[in-house]
């Protein structure tokens, strides 16, 4: 998009009706060959990040990090509640 006014004014100096002709000539066969290309290596099945057990273990995974470093910090202070509560919260959503 950056480079659109720059590729006008030299594919088309002079504003003619052959000059635009081009233009619509050349993103024509660039959207075609990229389409071609999305056509033939793209996928029809969802990513594993975007699956409900993969979002499940990211979520549950990192309040299990953050208390561990809390409970390094400062030894026989626990906060099992708000962790259990996030969990019991996400397996509802299940």
């Amino acid at each position: 998009m950056l480079f659109v006014p720059l590729g006008m004014q030299l594919i088309a100096p002079r504003n003619t009706a052959e000059e635009w002709s081009m233009v619509f000539l050349f993103t024509a066969i660039v959207l075609i060959i990229t389409n071609v290309i999305f056509c033939v290596f793209g996928r029809g099945e969802a990513c594993k990040w975007t699956t409900e057990e993969f979002i499940i273990k990211k979520a549950t995974s990192t309040p299990e990090l953050f208390v561990t470093s809390l409970q390094q910090a400062s030894p026989g202070k626990v906060l099992p509640q708000p962790v259990q509560k996030l969990h019991n919260d996400l397996a509802q959503c299940s």
